[in-house]
Formats: C-alpha cells, sequence, structure tokens
C-alpha cells in the first residue's frame, strides 16, 4: 500500500526514510526499513451527529524533529505508515474555513485561532475597548494522547486525554475518540418592538477566549470580541448561534453582548446586554444560551423607509439592563 504523508518543514537528512519526493514537502517512504504501518481507527461516539469533510492527524515525536501529518477524507480514519519510536498525538477535522492552526512545531504549543474582523464604527464602551475583533470559529472536533509508542510488536498508547494506562494493540490499530473541542452558542434577544423598522443588523460577544491550544484544553488569555450574525426569528425575537473556544483561562472582563441595528430611516443603535453571569454559570459550558430581551426600535414615520441613507447620524447606544 503507497501511503502519502505531508510534512511541515525538512527532516534531517539522517531521518529520511524516503524512496521519491512526489512533490514539495510531500515524501513517499513506502520501503522504509524501520516504517510500520498503524491503523488509526477514529471513534465518534462523544459527538455522533458531527459533519466533517476530513481529519488531520499529526504525530509529534519525542525527540522533538518535525512531525508527521496524515489528512484524510471522511471521519473514519485509515492507514498510516510511520518509522518505530515515541510520539504525543492530535487529531482535528480539517475541514473549517475560519480556523487558523499555528505551525505544529510541538504538542502543547499547537494552538488554533481565527482570523480578524471589524465591527460597525459603534461608539466602543469601556468593556470591550482594546480587544481585538475576531471571526468565530467553525465546528471543532479533536482528540489528543500525549503518549504513542510505535514498535515492531504493536502499538501502545493512551486512548483518552483523561487516562493514564497505555492501551496496546498487538495488531497496530490505535483507536482515537473525538470530541468536541469548540462550544455552541446561541443567543436571543426577546421582547422586541418595531422590528420592521430595521433594515440590516449584527451582533457581537465580548471578552471571549481567542484561542485554543488543543492539546491541554488551555484557552488564550487575551480577551477577543466575536463578530457575530443577528436575523429575526419572529416578529418580536432576533437571534443567532455561533461557535467558540469558551471564555479565556483566567476570565477578568465582562462579556457583553451587542447588538448593531441600521434602521430604515438610516439611525443606527447599539443595544449592549452583559451576559456574563449567564455564561460563567451555564450549567454546561460547551452548550450555553443567553437570553436577554426588552428593545424598542424607532416607529417608522409615515412616509419613511423607502430609501436607505447610513450617514443620517452617528451609533447611539442604548444599555439594557436585564434579569439573569
Amino acid at each position: 500500500m503507497k501511503q502519502i504523508v505531508i510534512k511541515t518543514g525538512l527532516l534531517p537528512l539522517l531521518q529520511m526514510c524516503l524512496c521519491s519526493i512526489a512533490a514539495s514537502c510531500i515524501y513517499d517512504y513506502d520501503n522504509c526499513s524501520d516504517a510500520m504501518y498503524l491503523t488509526i481507527d477514529s471513534k465518534w461516539v462523544n459527538v455522533p451527529n458531527a459533519s466533517c469533510e476530513g481529519v488531520a492527524y499529526i504525530f509529534f515525536p519525542a525527540d522533538g524533529s518535525v512531525p508527521w501529518r496524515f489528512d484524510f477524507q471522511g471521519k473514519d480514519g485509515g492507514q498510516v505508515l510511520l518509522p518505530v519510536g515515541e510520539y504525543s498525538f492530535i487529531s482535528h477535522n480539517d475541514d473549517g474555513t475560519r480556523e487558523i492552526f499555528s505551525e505544529p512545531v510541538s504538542y502543547n504549543g499547537y494552538e488554533v485561532y481565527t482570523a480578524s474582523a471589524q465591527l460597525p464604527t459603534c461608539n466602543v464602551s469601556a468593556e470591550t475597548e482594546g480587544e481585538n475583533v475576531v471571526t468565530p470559529p467553525d465546528a471543532l472536533y479533536g482528540s489528543v494522547s500525549s503518549r504513542v509508542s510505535l514498535c515492531t510488536e504493536g502499538v501502545s498508547y493512551i486512548a483518552t486525554e483523561s487516562e493514564s494506562v497505555l492501551t496496546f494493540s498487538p495488531d497496530f490499530v490505535m483507536t482515537v475518540y473525538q470530541r468536541p473541542l469548540t462550544a455552541h452558542y446561541k443567543y436571543r434577544i426577546e421582547k422586541v418592538e418595531n422590528m420592521q423598522s430595521v433594515r440590516s443588523m449584527s451582533a457581537s460577544l465580548s471578552g471571549m477566549a481567542g484561542s485554543l491550544f488543543i492539546a491541554t484544553g488551555e484557552k488564550g488569555h487575551y480577551p477577543v470580541t466575536l463578530y457575530l450574525r443577528a436575523a429575526p426569528a419572529s416578529t418580536d425575537v432576533i437571534d443567532g448561534e455561533f461557535y467558540t473556544f469558551g471564555i479565556p483561562s483566567s476570565p477578568d472582563v465582562a462579556n457583553i453582548l451587542t447588538l448593531y441595528a441600521v434602521l430604515n430611516n438610516g439611525r443606527k443603535f447599539c443595544y449592549k446586554f452583559d451576559v456574563t453571569e449567564q455564561i460563567r454559570h451555564a450549567a454546561n459550558p460547551m452548550d450555553v444560551l443567553l437570553t436577554v430581551g426588552g428593545i424598542e426600535f424607532e416607529r417608522p414615520e409615515e412616509g419613511e423607509g423607502a430609501g436607505f441613507n447610513v450617514e443620517v447620524d452617528d451609533w447611539t447606544t442604548v444599555v439594557v439592563n436585564i434579569n439573569d
């Protein structure tokens, strides 16, 4: 069986066990004398409804040399060819369009984050001042193992990050259990009056984590603001949903949900809701529903609404008090 592996960077010559170079940084190494075939059996019992088009499987050599990365279509895993040795391991779906992954220099240092975004030019509040604005990630799933030992007799590995006992397989089968890496958030803005007055809307959520270290689960320490979609769910409800890395490892800032609304008459409003307590005390931090409400848009006067001129005036900020 012919196996292609994509490597990040260049291997030292003494570690290159290659037959030919198929393309830049792509190596074919079927005849590597110290390599063994390993079957990755990817299990999705923890996230049975997960949908992804492909998964990356990355093996980090214990000696700190360049990692081996294998990408397979679908969710089932596949067979790889690896040199005998000691590794740590990370897998994650690789079909997202928003995630940016750091160079896989080390197991603990492998980080995922997202690209910058730009908010509407609403007056910046004290709660979000200085935070970078980024897009939320797509749904991200993955698995880690702090130790994988591949030898000529079989493979031994730690099956999940919560275990310390090695599982041994003489058949060279490594079972990995995928789990969610990003939390799923929904928000609902209820008791909205005069929705017909709104021409366009969007939202943001401040005080969130800007990155995730997959191996350790540690969140980025710097807070960011996520730029979100917003849309009417009914005549008096606005809602949206998104994925997030969660809150920073040491949160010390408020979480402010902001709705940006441009009315048909060109007036622009920011409605701010403090949802800090709802996020910090969520029953399931991986599945969070934020509920706020109490907005009354200006009722359009007779004859208004046909035109649209965003230059009519600047943004007006409204702080809405809610009962959590």
